[in-house]
């Protein structure tokens, strides 16, 4: 899709832009390349399978010689890091292990990965999905401490921070904490976003930013929805926290109507500024 004419380089430089891997080698890379894109690049079951017939290194060097950032997301899809099923968790954490092999060629700032606790699923066993989540992810942190990355859980269909709050005190890593995903909280948490931050803002380290009407994931550019956008960048602003910043747009058009509404939106001015801008 044709985006506008303009959009803000400084804003752009400040932000990680979602794009499965696929998505890059079949088009997008040369876009991602030459408006200087930080991508956060999205890794699935049948790339991390054929990864030796695939140009990952080559992705990898030609973001690096461009002196982009780049963060990784794993897998996630019929994944379940806290199954009650050993043979489940243990293919789940194969493919968990099998991105942490890509740091040392990306050398990302953080690799995130979904948490996958759901209420409807695990709400009358919650000790044993903390128990087997933590036999998944003890070893991934190690890695992650071993390889000096940083670990990003992520919400989705978690209803409260209750059990992200377990799981990241049983764990107990400096390279591991959340990634607040906003467009998620809102359509699937009873618990507002305000009270997300309050509990776990102090661990977040991620942000992903789209928006939503609180009906469905619609990833919708930003200004499109209800996420309370103003809340979470007043919080940041007041703590001094200064998470990675994350786009996920599910079309390209959605992309710069999100940079258009965030350069309102970024509250870091000094590091942003909009009058800097380039021809895309």
């Amino acid at each position: 899709m044709p985006g506008p004419q303009r959009a803000s380089a400084g804003v752009l430089s400040c932000v990680q832009v979602n794009a499965p891997f696929r998505e890059l080698v079949d088009g997008y890379l040369d876009l991602f390349l030459r408006c200087r894109i930080n991508p956060e690049i999205g890794f699935d079951a049948s790339v991390l399978d054929r990864r030796d017939e695939l140009p990952v290194e080559q992705v990898a060097r030609r973001f690096r010689d461009h002196g982009l950032t780049v963060t990784l997301h794993g897998p996630f899809m019929d994944l379940a890091p806290g199954a009650l099923d050993d043979r489940i968790r243990e293919v789940t954490a194969r493919r968990l292990l099998e991105t942490m092999e890509l740091v040392p060629v990306f050398r990302p700032l953080s690799v995130v990965f979904h948490v996958g606790y759901d209420d409807r699923c695990y709400n009358a066993y919650r000790q044993e999905w903390l128990a087997g989540s933590l036999a998944t992810w003890e070893p991934i942190a190690r890695r992650a401490e071993g390889l000096g990355v940083m670990i990003s859980l992520e919400n989705v269909y978690e209803q409260t921070p209750d059990m992200i709050v377990a799981l990241l005190d049983s764990l107990s890593s400096r390279n591991v904490g959340f990634c607040l995903d906003v467009g998620h909280q809102n359509a699937f948490s009873t618990t507002p976003l305000a009270e997300w931050l309050k509990i776990l803002g102090s661990r977040v380290r991620e942000v992903h930013l789209h928006d939503n009407d609180g009906r469905g994931d619609d990833h919708q550019p930003i200004g499109g929805g209800s996420v309370a956008f103003s809340t979470l960048f007043a919080y940041l602003v007041e703590t001094g926290l200064r998470p990675v910043i994350t786009l996920e747009p599910h079309a390209e058009a959605s992309l710069w109507k999100s940079l258009e509404a965030l350069e309102t939106l970024w509250p870091w001015v000094d590091e942003a500024p909009a009058v800097n801008r380039v021809n895309v």
